[in-house]
Parts: structure tokens; C-alpha cells; sequence
């Protein structure tokens, strides 16, 4: 289950289990992506490496995702080559 607490309309959540993270950042993406196509069509995203990539590979099964209205950027904190981005879009292709 979460755990969900608010301070100052932001929230934080808290996950006992990997699964239900990754079941709720598809469930989140998906539904602003579709928010954010009806409005201003298109939607941006900035994705880090590290775990990311596996927690979002639902997504990819979701053919409610106009995928060509979105662009995702990479925002690696540790780059200090091409190589940790090249990394990470493999991650997220496969």
C-alpha cells in the first residue's frame, strides 16, 4: 500500500512495494500526458537514469499514449560522457 502525507499541497508517497511505484508512475504519466496533449498538445518529460528506466517500462504497453506528442529529455545529474545518456535510452527502448 502508500502512504501518502501533504504539507502544503505537495505529497509525498511512500511505497512498501517496487511493483506498486512503478504501477502508479505509469498510471500518473499517463494520465498527465493525456492532460497535457488536450491542452497544449504535446508533453515534455525529463527522465534521470538509474532506476527510472525499469520503473517506466509499462508505459510502453499503453496505447493510450499519443506517443508522438511527447518528447522526453534526458537529465542525467552525472554526466560526464554521452555514454551514461546512451545508457539510459537503451534502458528505455529495451
Amino acid at each position: 500500500t502508500a502512504m501518502m502525507s501533504k504539507q502544503d499541497d505537495k505529497f509525498i508517497k511512500s511505497f512498501s512495494e517496487s511493483s506498486l511505484l512503478k504501477s502508479y508512475i505509469s498510471n500518473y504519466i499517463t494520465e498527465r500526458s493525456g492532460e497535457a496533449i488536450s491542452h497544449h498538445g504535446s508533453f515534455v518529460i525529463a527522465l534521470s537514469g538509474g532506476s527510472m528506466p525499469k520503473l517506466l517500462s509499462d508505459l510502453a504497453e499503453r496505447s493510450e499514449i499519443e506517443w508522438d506528442k511527447i518528447f522526453v529529455l534526458f537529465a542525467e545529474k552525472d554526466v560526464r560522457n554521452n555514454s551514461v545518456i546512451v545508457l539510459t535510452f537503451f534502458l528505455l527502448m529495451f
